[in-house]
């Protein structure tokens, strides 16, 4: 990861706190900042900033659907995903739709901002970063990061899976259109041969997965 990316996301995540200490009074379960992506092109001068209000899971997929689709159409080699959120350790596999960490009491989980970050062409610069902190007498108070290494976090991570698929989708039709081939009936051959396409230029798109050719 060059220096330049590595200020920016510095800057993003510590932007993001600054908002969160202007809403610290807000209600202990409600969204001190709302999720936005910073688009990072490859000379990392130039981007875009968007706000991802969410209100639910659909909302949520479908908004990263289109960064994703936003990134390949704006040619951002990269993007940062800032996401107010909330962990918490389990010693059995929890209910994911009834033991949500946010059903807890702050004194039972960790609140957090996670950053997520792809480069769509080196997925070995991918990065899963949880910024958490509490709030002591009425003052937020930040802690120290924890940096998930591990590649599998990213590739099962629906935030991130989420963005790379509508790269994906959005990389494979212009290839599509690239390659005139609109009257081809779209089997999976075709499809094959597009995602390789796709892959030479943007290796990262998939995450670090390694796709599985001619499957369903």
């Amino acid at each position: 990861m060059t220096e330049d990316i590595r200020i920016l996301l510095e800057d993003f995540v510590n932007h993001g706190f600054s908002i969160a200490e202007e809403n610290v009074d807000k209600d202990c379960d409600t969204t001190r900042v709302t999720s936005a992506a910073l688009g990072i092109s490859e000379s990392a001068k130039s981007g875009f900033l968007a706000e991802l209000p969410w209100e639910d899971d659909k909302s949520k997929i479908l908004m990263l659907h289109e960064l994703g689709k936003k990134c390949y159409e704006e040619k951002m080699v990269s993007v940062a995903l800032l996401n107010d959120a909330a962990m918490k350790q389990y010693k059995n596999k929890p209910d994911h739709d009834t033991e949500l960490p946010l059903t807890y009491p702050p004194d039972m989980r960790v609140d957090c901002l996670i950053l997520c970050f792809i480069d769509f062409k080196n997925p070995k610069e991918n990065l899963f970063k949880s910024h958490p902190y509490k709030i002591t007498g009425g003052k937020l108070v930040r802690e120290e990061p924890i940096s998930f290494v591990d590649s599998m976090v990213s590739m099962d991570s629906l935030l991130m899976n989420c963005i790379s698929l509508g790269f994906l989708k959005a990389a494979i039709f212009d290839q599509y259109q690239k390659k005139e081939i609109l009257n081809t009936s779209f089997s999976k051959e075709v499809g094959d041969m597009l995602l390789k396409e796709v892959l030479k230029e943007y290796p990262g798109a998939t995450l670090g997965n390694t796709p599985k050719y001619g499957e369903s």
